[in-house]
């Protein structure tokens, strides 16, 4: 793991079982801006999203989803600790394939992320989270 790498889970795990943003929906993108940023890293928003859903904004989860942003990793087992990971169609009625949820990927197959509005920042596993079935990609940006 980079030293940046390491920064940022340690970060991330900062926040487990604290709530970020109380009672405010659609947070989870603003979780993972804030902990890059505490490590030193701010996170621009991309232009080109890779699941080509317009249009994205610092809260869209698809906004840190671009070549502009890091580099693209396809397969679970090449993401290091402290790479973003991106979920499709975790909520809502998107079209198929439109990132809905991001995280921050944390080692042994699980990811820090921001839940819900109403519950904590958690520490889960990749395999159980919407049974494993809405991997879609993750980003190196160290």
């Amino acid at each position: 793991m980079s030293d940046i790498g390491f920064k940022v889970v340690s970060l991330a795990r900062e926040w487990l079982g604290k709530e970020f943003n109380p009672g405010k929906n659609e947070q989870c993108c603003y979780f993972v801006r804030k902990v890059f940023l505490q490590a030193g890293k701010e996170l621009g928003v991309t232009k080109n999203p890779s699941d080509n859903f317009f249009p994205t904004d610092a809260g869209y989860a698809n906004s840190l989803a671009g070549d502009d942003i890091g580099y693209r990793i396809n397969k679970i087992s090449d993401l290091f600790e402290g790479d973003i990971i991106f979920f499709k169609n975790t909520y809502g009625n998107w079209p198929e394939g439109t990132i809905t949820h991001v995280g921050i990927y944390c080692g042994n197959g699980e990811f820090i992320h921001r839940t819900t509005d109403s519950q904590p920042v958690a520490q889960v596993s990749l395999a159980t989270y919407c049974d494993g079935l809405k991997f879609v990609e993750g980003r190196r940006v160290f």
